[in-house]
């Protein structure tokens, strides 16, 4: 029965030419949308490189006049920076807290677009340095967002023993060092500049969201409350990114309570 079916089929192939060709796009059709739905699965399932659960960002803003306890820049005896590393303290103590950090266009999904060049600082004169994003972070942001080495270890206490300004993805090593281990190794802006940087730790792949693969990515290193201070004084305080990480137990409704309850401490 199905040899004769065949052969009506064969004996019929010019008249039923089109229906073939209609039946092969649409097979096309649907295996370059199995395959798409695939790839979109395995990427959604890999790790984004940080933790987001029970974080949460804290807007900074300046009292504007009129507003009760509003002073002038003249009066003030303090910077911005001094004021914001103040009351990043003034929340950390608070038992509710688990850690806090300050960055800059570092806030997880809503990154910020700023990228820098870099290029390996043995490079070649005639070496273009590409650009790659870049986070400026403190240290305590390894620990907010759960911020892994390429080996799956915790980040910050590798960055606190190591010597360098940066941290860089695993991304980042793998195009500029080839599978060659980046740590302790020094970078430029670009290839002619003098000034060099040392790069303290290698992250973990870093995604930018669950529907986009890991790229190449680098974080500048604010290790000091000077770092800090002086990063402000450029970026402003409102521009600064707060992020803290609240003990399991918290409730997100709780946030606006808690900000209330530390009253004029910040």
């Amino acid at each position: 029965m199905v040899k004769h079916i065949w052969k009506m089929i064969w004996n019929q192939r010019g008249s039923n030419g089109w229906i073939f060709l209609e039946l092969l796009l649409v097979f096309g059709g649907l295996w370059a949308m199995m395959d798409s739905m695939l790839v979109s699965w395995y990427i959604y399932r890999q790790p984004l490189g940080f933790d987001i659960t029970n974080v949460y960002k804290i807007n900074i803003g300046k009292k504007s006049a009129g507003i009760p306890g509003y002073q002038p820049d003249s009066l003030l005896a303090t910077s911005e920076g001094e004021d914001l590393i103040r009351l990043v303290e003034n929340i950390r103590r608070a038992e509710e807290v688990d850690e806090i950090c300050v960055a800059s266009t570092s806030c997880p999904y809503t990154w910020s677009n700023m990228w820098s060049q870099r290029v390996r600082a043995d490079a070649d004169t005639s070496v273009k340095a590409n650009y790659y994003q870049c986070f400026e972070v403190t240290l305590p942001y390894f620990d907010v967002l759960r911020i892994k080495d390429r080996e799956g270890h915790q980040l910050r206490p590798v960055v606190e023993k190591n010597v360098g300004t940066l941290a860089v993805s695993s991304d980042f090593e793998k195009e500029l060092f080839e599978g060659e281990s980046c740590v302790g190794k020094q970078l430029k802006w670009f290839a002619k500049s003098t000034e060099t940087e040392t790069i303290a730790a290698v992250t973990s792949p870093i995604r930018q969201n669950e529907f986009k693969v890991s790229t190449p990515c680098f974080y500048q290193l604010m290790r000091t409350d000077e770092e800090v201070a002086e990063w402000v004084s450029r970026r402003k305080a409102e521009n600064m990114d707060c992020l803290v990480r609240m003990k399991n137990g918290f409730k997100a409704d709780e946030m606006d309570a808690f900000l209330g309850k530390m009253g004029e401490r910040l």
